[in-house]
């Protein structure tokens, strides 16, 4: 039996549709992470992660000690900036919990979309999937490997300006 057999439980969920029902898996993670949030998205897709209930829970987390935080990578930041995302919005006001960072192309992205919470939570989404996205709630060696692949691009992402709150 392997490492990841071991992780499989009940509530692991196959074939997930996006945009619905992944977005409600997104809000699910959020809410169930207790230390800290890694998301890898293309754009930070609006119909996925601009919402309110996403809002609420990642404000949460960042507000729940000074040792919580939500790093979000995206390859493009333009559609936040023109619909006024309201995660931008939120990074923009708690900079110190929630940190955003720009990789426009990597060979080891591939535009998947990805969501690791603590060291545990896994929801993902590959690059267009006709199987639909996948979601484990515990499943720390699975996690391991994407929370590996996201903080080597973490660390080549770069600080965009245009996400910075401009002031007049």
């Amino acid at each position: 039996m392997s490492s990841e057999d071991n992780d499989a439980n009940e509530e692991v969920q196959l074939g997930i549709k996006y945009p619905s029902p992944f977005d409600q898996f997104v809000v699910k993670l959020c809410e169930d992470s207790r230390r800290c949030l890694r998301i890898q998205s293309p754009a930070l897709d609006v119909q996925v992660f601009d919402n309110r209930a996403i809002f609420d829970a990642i404000t949460q987390l960042a507000r729940r000690s000074r040792h919580t935080w939500v790093r979000i990578l995206v390859a493009d930041s333009s559609p936040m900036v023109k619909h006024n995302h309201c995660l931008l919005e939120l990074a923009r006001r708690l900079s110190t919990s929630i940190s955003l960072r720009k990789l426009e192309e990597h060979p080891q992205w591939n535009g998947e979309t990805l969501l690791v919470g603590d060291s545990n939570k896994l929801l993902y989404m590959p690059t267009n999937s006709h199987r639909g996205g996948s979601y484990h709630p515990d499943a720390p060696a699975r996690a391991k490997r994407h929370l590996e692949d996201f903080d080597s691009l973490w660390e080549l992402g770069k600080e965009d300006p245009a996400l910075r709150r401009m002031y007049l």
